[in-house]
């Protein structure tokens, strides 16, 4: 699990990246417009550096993914994330683990961020080995704590102006149906301004886990508007005397907030 991970287990650069073609020899070209200078605004003058080191996709197949629209304000609640559990058919995905690596390759250094890294981790982890492994023999020596399934899947986008939108999408997991045990859903949010990937944020998260008599679980929800995403929510963790019956539980409050501009997700007041 991974709050198990985090029970257990344990930037921002501006990168942008995205290009569908392979790399040249020079990689420092930039996107700018050329159109004349009485007529230009912010919008036409924006360059974007492209940063060699992101793994290279085919963004436009990666935005055509997105098939539903979300209008702003847009509340990533409980009633939101529920929809994307995708227990019942855990092989159905539609995130390839590379495209996985391109959208996670520049994360928001903010707390909740930086936690929920490990999911995206987890299902790159649990691609490679059904699609380079041996899916059967993995599920066949499935032990405490391990990974059952894990997937990932673009969910529609947010138009956020001409030259902007966030890309969102999700992962998904839960561990052997045993203690310990973990699951999580968590929803993320991708920056491409002028269909260039700049960074990631986590806007929504339900998950939990735990080895009795300890456990733990994490709710945060998100409001997503066109200059800013606000996270609520919390993290408990119980322990229970077994001896005297009772149960300690620690909450932390969770508040968040993430700016929201042409060239960047950064972090606000946390």
């Amino acid at each position: 699990m991974k709050k198990l991970a985090f029970l257990f287990i344990p930037a921002i650069i501006i990168a942008c990246g995205g290009e569908s073609n392979e790399h040249d020899s020079d990689n420092t070209d930039t996107i700018t417009d050329t159109t004349s200078t009485d007529t230009l605004s912010f919008e036409d003058t924006l360059t974007i550096e492209v940063d060699p080191n992101r793994p290279v996709i085919d963004v436009e197949k990666l935005l055509a993914k997105a098939k539903k629209t979300y209008e702003l304000p847009l509340v990533i609640d409980s009633a939101f994330v529920s929809q994307f559990t995708e227990e019942e058919v855990p092989d159905k995905y539609n995130l390839t683990r590379k495209e996985a690596q391109f959208l996670s390759f520049d994360m928001l250094a903010n707390n909740s961020t930086e936690m929920a890294s490990y999911d995206i981790d987890n299902f790159i982890k649990i691609d490679s080995i059904k699609k380079e492994g041996d899916w059967d023999e993995y599920q066949s020596t499935l032990d405490l704590g391990m990974t059952r399934y894990s997937v990932a899947n673009v969910i529609g986008k947010v138009e956020l102006s001409d030259i902007s939108q966030l890309l969102l999408w999700t992962t998904d997991y839960a561990t052997y149906e045993a203690c310990p045990y973990g699951y999580g859903t968590c929803v993320f949010a991708t920056l491409f301004t002028k269909n260039t990937a700049i960074n990631t944020a986590l806007v929504g998260e339900y998950s939990g886990g735990g080895d009795p008599p300890v456990w733990g679980v994490t709710k945060i929800e998100g409001e997503i508007t066109a200059d800013k995403i606000t996270l609520t929510g919390l993290t408990q963790f119980g322990d229970e005397d077994y001896e005297t019956g009772e149960e300690t539980i620690e909450t932390t409050d969770i508040k968040a907030e993430v700016n929201i501009t042409p060239t960047e997700l950064s972090a606000g007041e946390e």
